[in-house]
């Protein structure tokens, strides 16, 4: 990596210019690129790399036995079973079906990274529920060790986390606190940390303060990198700090990732000109391009 942290001739779209000068690096939503080919698939991921986008990402469910599948939503269309969650399907039952017809295994991801030659920076989103068994831990850092430089482990489960931490010291991860602490989602359906507050936030962490809040948050994951916080908590989180939260976090060893802010959303140049003003460092989307024309358009800083 070169010019902090901006990989050798990144696309001109998959980061723009924040403020100071630095890159904010537009991580680009199970690789959905041009929108030429599926997301989280195989093709999707070769275009990112082929594109020289800087950093992407896709979903990880772990499959019942081993290695894992490549999935937004975990659900399987398997022959003569219909739909069925990836902790009930084994390895070889989607090796049987033909790869066209069914989603990637990681192990086909990895093998599709290592040959590439642009060091794309790949986020691997873990999506499952509960933590992993430590053997499955074991197995996942040992696929990740040939291109551990080119990936990033991240997601809401915290003992997950801290359990590839254990395993692999140098391991890159990211925390999305959204267990611990949300603020109130566009659609409640999605909430995961509990009833929200009188505050209007969903708060498991016991803190009173934003800055009570952030360190348990800290203190959940010590060794990650990378704080994963939805749009909308990042924006409360400006307002309640009058803009200092990007500072406090920058000082606790986070860089801070913003999810998700697409083109067409409700004020979302407005929102865009907020998170790169107050120094965000990645903003997670699905519309890459449109951002980063709209930011060089618009001078954003």
């Amino acid at each position: 990596m070169t010019d902090g942290g901006r990989p050798p001739d990144a696309h001109a779209d998959s980061f723009v210019i924040g403020r100071g000068g630095s890159p904010v690096w537009l991580k680009v939503h199970r690789c959905a690129w041009s929108g030429r080919h599926t997301p989280n698939s195989l093709d999707a991921v070769r275009e990112c790399h082929r594109a020289r986008v800087a950093r992407a990402e896709v979903d990880l469910w772990l499959l019942r036995d081993a290695d894992g599948v490549i999935d937004h939503d975990g659900l399987i269309e398997l022959p003569g079973r219909g739909t069925v969650s990836a902790a009930e399907v084994d390895r070889g039952d989607l090796l049987a079906m033909p790869a066209g017809e069914r989603p990637p295994l990681l192990s086909e991801l990895f093998e599709l990274v290592r040959g590439e030659p642009y060091p794309t920076l790949i986020e691997l989103d873990l999506k499952d529920d509960g933590p992993w068994p430590p053997e499955r831990v074991e197995e996942i850092v040992g696929r990740v060790s040939p291109i551990r430089e080119r990936v990033t482990l991240a997601g809401c489960e915290d003992e997950t986390l801290r359990r590839l931490a254990a395993a692999d010291p140098g391991i890159s991860l990211g925390f999305n606190p959204a267990y611990h602490l949300d603020w109130l989602p566009d659609d409640p359906g999605e909430e995961l940390a509990g009833p929200p507050g009188p505050d209007g936030w969903f708060d498991r962490t016991g803190g009173r303060t934003p800055g009570e809040r952030l360190a348990a948050v800290r203190a959940l994951v010590p060794t990650a990198g990378e704080l994963h916080l939805r749009l909308g908590a990042f924006e409360r989180l400006l307002v309640e700090t009058d803009g200092d939260v990007v500072e406090q976090l920058h000082d606790d060893g986070w860089a801070i990732d913003v999810w998700t802010l697409d083109a067409e959303m409700a004020d979302w140049r407005t929102r865009l000109h907020a998170v790169l003003a107050a120094g965000v460092d990645m903003i997670t989307t699905n519309t890459a391009p449109i951002l980063a024309a709209t930011a060089r358009d618009h001078r954003i800083r």
